[in-house]
């Protein structure tokens, strides 16, 4: 302990010598000038290399890291295309029945030979729309295929929801193909894991409860039956929605809750043996069946696909039932059917997906451990090309620098006073004047805006106090209520920095930006990316009125309103809807509204999910994004020139 006490004293005694000498100053003095010109250089610089990340020639092309899947290698022997079709068509007689459904597919299971059971849930919504109920209940139906070459320690899980989340349409082609795979999986013995046969209710709500109950875990709001029989530790979920048997390609989802993604081997498995079949596969509907051959039309593509990968992963949310495996490490993915294809060759098209996915549950029979070798964080250009970790974060340093380079600049600025004139001030005995820590500014600054998101995040449970049960309506309300205090109150607030103190929390402010940032990167890239182009303006253009600047600070101001996370989340949906949703009929004001609905859509998912599965997509917008948004409108809000005690509101206006 005196070692290090020793060794930082004469650490600190060097720094405070270099620090007051020539040459740091004019060091200092470069970096202030220079940082913001070079702080865009590097962002531009960082922005064109995750532009050309996409292109084959930068990225990596797929393999497989885990030589015992030995995808492909086995003959695939389904043919039983007749029985898809008699599953399918006794569902469609069904219809909508979940309650007749459930019957039904116990005597199926029963039929096959399989261990059937079935488990019943209550699930309550925190928020509920008002065409909906905010309690249900539903049950789940599934049966399981022992192994027939090893205890049952380990299994595979086939799930498909009825109906699907996909379409308003009943999912009636997945969950018979997962009854025709189950027949036909019955009569062979080389099984070396068991296979649950997985049918669920009330999409995300229905698999949660069964993985409550699987793996003995309680979710709020979810009340679940235990499950009458279990199999082994789970190691791989495929997921099927097939709305339609006009299947033109195969659409993977692999996003998971918090942005949590599969093993890339699982991935490529099923891809491989999706193209072996002949049926062409995408990711996220960014199919190339009708992309050109020329290079600038396969890196558009290829970029196009990356970007709706990043906006679906960003949020964090359960795009599909597989997502809720990955939050506990169990690699899963939804195969979904997408698009039309010719009368003739409808029956033939079900056939190659169930060939494709007994062949993936055949590689996946052949591990001996759980998938490890391969990638967990990577984006998928292509079927055939991905982007590994090594490639897309220093990107993210680059895009981080203005952010680095101002907190120092302001740093700087705030610790050696005169420093751009070249003239530090000195204190009586002749020394530069060191300029304490502002601790008083910073407390009231970050203690304001914290506070604002503590009440953001407690607002709709305020709110279901006075709406029970709490309707989607009022609990946006409720957020925008907040939003709109939080943005006004700092205008009467005008001192809570002054000249020489603003810089400093500025500062520090953006260390704590950073932190965030690059804490969010570990977990969640495309959330990491998406928050430093929403929050890198408003942090870098903040400061208090009275202090120069080449911007007016009125347009200081109205920057720093525009990239609110409020319409920052309103540009996202906007941009989403044009790229890929929007028909190309749409006008501009449909293309708005229809983003506006995505959006109020969006956030309501995303409470309930917080509540349901522990995505914390709301925890950090509410807890993180918005303190750090409300601190930069807070600084543009103060008036430098003010003493202390003056707390009045818009007399600046006369000055300035």
């Amino acid at each position: 302990g005196l070692l290090i006490t020793s060794g930082y004293k004469s650490w600190k005694m060097r720094l405070a010598s270099y620090l007051d000498s020539q040459q740091s100053r004019k060091t200092a003095a470069a970096i202030v000038k220079r940082g913001k010109p070079l702080g865009l250089l590097l962002f531009v610089v960082g922005l064109a290399v995750l532009y050309m990340l996409p292109k084959d020639e930068f990225n990596r092309k797929s393999f497989f890291d885990e030589n015992a899947l030995l995808a492909g290698l086995a003959k695939r022997e389904f043919r039983n295309q007749n029985s898809i079709g008699a599953f399918a068509k006794e569902l469609q007689n069904i219809g909508h029945n979940d309650v007749e459904a459930v019957k039904w597919l116990e005597i199926q299971f029963a039929r096959l030979g399989m261990e059937t059971y079935s488990q019943n849930f209550t699930a309550t919504r925190p928020v509920s729309f008002e065409t909906e109920s905010p309690k249900v209940s539903g049950t789940n139906v599934y049966g399981i295929l022992r192994a027939g070459r090893a205890r049952s320690t380990e299994a595979i899980v086939l799930s498909a929801p009825f109906p699907s989340r996909s379409s308003l349409e009943s999912n009636n082609y997945g969950i018979a193909l997962v009854l025709a795979l189950a027949e036909y999986s019955r009569a062979k013995t080389y099984w070396a894991k068991d296979i649950v046969f997985l049918v669920t209710t009330h999409d995300e709500l229905g698999m949660q409860a069964w993985i409550n109950a699987y793996m003995g875990l309680q979710t709020a709001n979810i009340a679940a039956a235990p499950l009458a029989g279990r199999s082994g530790a789970i190691q791989a979920v495929i997921n099927l929605e097939l709305p339609t048997a006009a299947v033109q390609y195969a659409d993977i989802v692999i996003e998971g809750v918090n942005g949590i993604l599969p093993n890339l081997d699982l991935v490529n498995v099923v891809v491989h043996l999706c193209e072996s079949e002949g049926i062409p596969t995408s990711f996220h509907t960014q199919s190339e069946l009708h992309s050109h051959r020329s290079q600038s039309n396969q890196h558009r593509h290829a970029l196009l696909t990356v970007f709706a990968i990043a906006t679906h992963q960003a949020p964090g949310l359960p795009l599909a039932n597989h997502g809720l495996f990955l939050r506990h490490r169990i690699d899963s993915l939804t195969v979904r059917g997408v698009g039309t294809m010719a009368a003739n060759q409808q029956s033939r098209s079900l056939v190659n997906l169930a060939r494709a996915l007994e062949g993936s549950l055949r590689s996946i029979n052949n591990l001996l451990e759980t998938l490890h070798h391969s990638e967990f964080f990577y984006f998928t250009s292509s079927r055939r090309h991905f982007i590994s970790i090594g490639l897309y974060m220093p990107p993210l340093g680059l895009l981080l620098a203005p952010l680095a380079l101002e907190m120092l600049s302001q740093w700087l600025l705030a610790r050696i006073p005169g420093l751009l004139e070249g003239n530090p001030a000195k204190d009586a005995t002749g020394l530069p004047v060191r300029v304490p820590f502002p601790f008083q500014a910073v407390v009231k600054l970050l203690l304001l805006s914290f506070t604002s998101g503590l009440v953001l995040y407690a607002a709709p449970s305020l709110a279901s106090l006075l709406q029970h049960p709490l309707k989607a309506e009022g609990m946006v309300a409720s957020l925008l209520g907040v939003c709109g205090v939080s943005i006004v109150v700092p205008l009467f607030f005008r001192s809570l920095v002054d000249s020489s103190s603003w810089r400093m929390a500025k500062s520090f402010g953006l260390l704590v930006l950073l932190l965030l940032v690059t804490a969010v990167a570990m977990m969640n890239y495309s959330l990491a990316f998406f928050l430093v182009l929403a929050l890198l303006p408003p942090a870098v253009l903040a400061q208090p009125w009275g202090t120069s600047g080449k911007l007016p600070q009125v347009l200081r101001m109205a920057v720093v309103l525009l990239s609110s996370p409020p319409l920052c989340l309103l540009y996202c949906c906007t941009v989403y809807r044009y790229l890929f949703s929007s028909a190309p009929t749409d006008s501009p004001f449909d293309t708005v509204t229809a983003a506006a609905n995505m959006a109020f859509t969006g956030v309501v998912f995303a409470y309930n999910s917080w509540h349901f599965v522990g995505s914390w997509i709301s925890a950090v917008v509410c807890l993180l994004v918005w303190p750090m948004w409300l601190s930069s409108w807070i600084q543009c809000c103060q008036n430098s020139h003010k003493s202390s005690s003056d707390t009045t509101g818009f007399s600046h206006l006369h000055s300035d």
